[in-house]
């Protein structure tokens, strides 16, 4: 296969095979290190491959091609090398301001190749369930002096395990039966308990089930009701949360959240939404939603619990690792009396570049709850996990603290 590819050196457009750009990109560590800090350009992205300024470094690498990240998938570059030439190597950049476009950040577009085939095979386990109205437990949410709706991060941080119940490869909740499940995220939290005991904070365990799966044509297909409330009522008999996490796809935000509003009735549910798979593509390229969305939805779900009469404050998880997911994120509001919003890290890789996305999301001061992702080692996969591994301790010393961590 050939592809004309323009390069930012040259204005000609130039004809290589893929082998021999996989070849000439790979060549050495040397060689990346001078020609692959601007191969990857947010503002040649958003022209789809089309370099928007020449190239700025002098003098410049002989093949110091710049393509989007669409076009790189389309090459069907393999995953490590598309992890090797999308990530800076050295320190974290300075951060931006809000309303432009950040500097590269960790990239997951490997991932998003991955897996595909395993969704379709899931996809006969999921249907298009009737919309189901779960039965009220009434339990008392704990008051706080001076607050009529007391935050849980007031007092806690949440740790939870993430997965597809019905699917042992996106993540932990498919890998093992329920209880077992169960006993994994109370050792987990409870190692992070441990650090936390002179902090004086608790730390709640939780399931953070993916709800509607995106398959490759940008339709979901959600858990069937009886899968759900079974993980519902088994984790508020031993006093987990439940996050409930919707991949949007083709669909619109306010559909999502719509889907999952009746489960609030549950004392221990949350939500949450992937803004990667929001898009008519998945696989091909990284979705995104707008602030606006996101404060749509905090607006939902506070207006649900006024209209049912539900006590308590709830969360909205809402994941991001590159700044095409969140659109103006600056403008994401903070300030729902009855929704805490997280902004979480949603990053795979070694340390380093899991720090770089981290500091990247900082900048938006307007989300101060911060959430963290890990992703554990998968002897069945090649790559998209962490390595190493970041320790319980290690987390805790982010600096801000992250309040929600979360395992794949």
């Amino acid at each position: 296969m050939r592809r004309a590819i323009r390069t930012a050196c040259n204005p000609h457009v130039v004809t290589i095979s893929k082998l021999q750009y996989i070849r000439e990109r790979t060549a050495s560590a040397d060689r990346r290190s001078r020609g692959f800090e601007h191969l990857y350009d947010p503002a040649v992205d958003e022209n789809d491959g089309e370099p928007l300024r020449p190239c700025r470094k002098e003098p410049c690498a002989s093949m110091c091609t710049v393509l989007s990240r669409r076009a790189l998938v389309s090459l069907r570059v393999p995953a490590a090398v598309l992890a090797a030439v999308l990530v800076l190597p050295g320190p974290p950049a300075a951060a931006v301001e809000p309303s432009g476009p950040p500097g590269p950040v960790l990239s997951q577009l490997a991932e998003l190749e991955q897996g595909l085939e395993d969704r379709r095979r899931l996809h006969d386990l999921l249907e298009e369930v009737p919309e189901h109205t779960p039965q009220t437990r009434p339990t008392l949410v704990p008051r706080k002096d001076g607050a009529l709706y007391p935050s849980l991060f007031d007092t806690h941080d949440i740790v939870a395990y993430y997965g597809n119940p019905r699917s042992n490869r996106m993540g932990v909740l498919g890998e093992q039966p329920l209880p077992e499940t169960a006993r994994l995220i109370e050792r987990r939290a409870a190692e992070y308990a441990e650090l936390s005991r002179n902090d004086g904070r608790g730390v709640l365990p939780g399931f953070h089930l993916v709800y509607a799966t995106v398959f490759p044509d940008g339709e979901f297909g959600r858990l069937p009701a009886a899968v759900v409330t079974e993980w519902i009522e088994y984790a508020l008999d031993r006093d987990l949360l439940v996050i409930l996490d919707h991949q949007i796809g083709r669909h619109s935000v306010r559909r999502a959240i719509e889907q999952m509003l009746p489960y609030l009735r549950y004392p221990n549910v949350h939500l949450a939404i992937d803004p990667e798979w929001a898009t008519d593509v998945p696989g091909q390229e990284v979705g995104g939603v707008h602030a606006e969305e996101v404060n749509t939805a905090q607006q939902m779900i506070q207006e649900y619990l006024i209209e049912h009469d539900l006590s308590g404050r709830r969360v909205l998880v809402v994941h991001q690792f590159h700044y095409r997911m969140i659109e103006d994120a600056h403008l994401v509001r903070s300030d729902f009396e009855r929704v805490d919003v997280v902004h979480n890290m949603d990053g795979f890789g070694p340390p380093g570049l899991k720090l770089h996305t981290w500091n990247y999301l900082l900048q938006f001061d307007n989300l101060p709850l911060k959430g963290f992702k890990l992703f554990y080692p998968k002897s069945w996969r090649a790559g998209g996990f962490d390595k190493p591994l970041m320790t319980p301790a290690e987390v805790l010393n982010l600096t801000p603290r992250p309040v929600f961590i979360q395992y794949q």
